[in-house]
């Protein structure tokens, strides 16, 4: 999620105080805070943290994955990065393309602060390449999991795989099981008698006998 916390009230309630809590009761550090002030002045100017390991909770925690990509970015400062005039209108075209938000249309600006207009552009490209169902959610989703250009790969069509007949399976079957009834092929040998297939195919390579048209 991403907010406009410009106020330092808000930004404490909403975002400092619920993470240092969950850090707190989740995971194997203890986290606190102390607020500097300006000079005669209640305004808080900076902030100085202290880590130390949670021995309480070490037993009980799980692995916890974290997310590629930050859920949310803050800045104290006052002075924000300066978007130019034509980027600003890239932007607002694709907010108007994807029937994005306002609030989503702010957060493209973060985007382009933090990755480039290249970056934003590409991934409208990747969503533009197939139908979408929901384009604005699928440029949302592009931009937060960094979707990346399919592949191309060049697959040559598999030639039909022939079944090479030995030379002189059939009297390999006749001598071999006098009394059984040989296949038009030996394809429906193998199919139907593999294993008698296998060991013609294993004979006859040892004894090399000669092929049905030989003299």
């Amino acid at each position: 999620m991403r907010e406009n916390l410009s106020a330092y009230k808000h930004f404490k309630s909403k975002a400092l105080q619920p993470a240092i809590e969950e850090i707190n009761a989740k995971t194997d550090l203890v986290v606190t805070y102390k607020e500097e002030k300006a000079k005669g002045s209640k305004a808080v100017r900076a902030l100085t943290f202290a880590i130390r390991e949670n021995l309480e909770n070490i037993d009980a925690l799980r692995p916890v994955t974290l997310p590629a990509r930050a859920q949310m970015e803050l800045t104290l400062s006052s002075e924000s990065p300066t978007i130019d005039p034509k980027t600003r209108k890239t932007l607002a075209e694709l907010a108007e393309e994807f029937g994005l938000s306002r609030a989503q249309e702010t957060a493209l600006e973060g985007c382009v602060i933090r990755e480039g207009l290249d970056y934003l552009l590409e991934k409208a490209q990747i969503v533009r390449s197939e139908p979408r169902a929901n384009a604005g959610r699928a440029f949302i989703a592009a931009l937060k999991g960094d979707w990346q250009r399919p592949v191309k790969i060049d697959r040559k069509k598999a030639s039909a795989k022939v079944v090479t007949e030995p030379p002189g399976w059939r009297e390999w079957i006749r001598e071999k099981y006098p009394n059984a009834r040989v296949p038009d092929s030996f394809r429906v040998l193998q199919t139907l008698y593999s294993d008698v297939a296998a060991e013609c195919k294993q004979e006859l390579a040892k004894w090399q006998l000669p092929t049905e048209n030989s003299p």
